[in-house]
């Protein structure tokens, strides 16, 4: 091991709109006694990656360099509350979005790190430690155009983007350039 480990993802970060609508629907739910996810910290996992350390992200992201992300368009319309008292609003199945998340598999095993395994449910998790949680009975589907994916840093209860991958962005973010998305 090299140095201290930083605890990582890949992930799909709403742009302010998406999020504002998230937010809204997640406003729609009774949700008990339930942890609501902040609004910074909305998002989609692809590929939780878990503690590694400098030498591995470094690899990963060299790994992840040249990713393409074809722009599509992710709809979210979906409630349900699972079994961990995890209330999540799922995305429906898109192609666009299951190569996205094979490709960045086949990244990651470049990287020499293994892919989780799990069956991908893709889903924004909107409240923790909800088992009464009550989804809304109706309430428009949420658009979310996708166009790029982050390697994000989870520490102290708020997310970095480390890099964007895809889109207009590079492949690296200057460091001074991290988005910090606090709780």
């Amino acid at each position: 091991m090299n140095g201290s480990l930083r605890r990582l993802f890949i992930g799909l970060m709403p742009d302010e709109g998406v999020r504002a609508a998230l937010a809204a629907h997640q406003q729609l739910w009774h949700l008990g006694r339930g942890r609501p996810t902040s609004g910074a910290r909305l998002h989609l996992t692809l590929h939780f990656i878990g503690e590694v350390d400098a030498t591995r992200e470094a690899a990963l992201r060299h790994a992840l360099t040249g990713v393409e992300v074809h722009s599509f368009n992710l709809v979210l319309r979906t409630t349900e509350v699972w079994s961990g008292r995890i209330a999540v609003l799922r995305a429906d199945d898109h192609s666009a979005l299951s190569d996205l998340h094979a490709s960045l598999a086949a990244r990651m095993l470049q990287a020499g790190l293994a892919p989780q395994r799990d069956t991908f449910a893709p889903h924004v998790t909107l409240a923790r430690d909800a088992p009464n949680a009550v989804p809304p009975d109706r309430f428009p589907p949420i658009a979310w155009p996708v166009s790029e994916c982050a390697l994000i840093w989870s520490h102290d209860r708020r997310y970095d983007i480390v890099a964007r991958y895809g889109g207009a962005q590079s492949a690296f973010t200057p460091a001074g350039a991290r988005r910090t998305l606090r709780r």
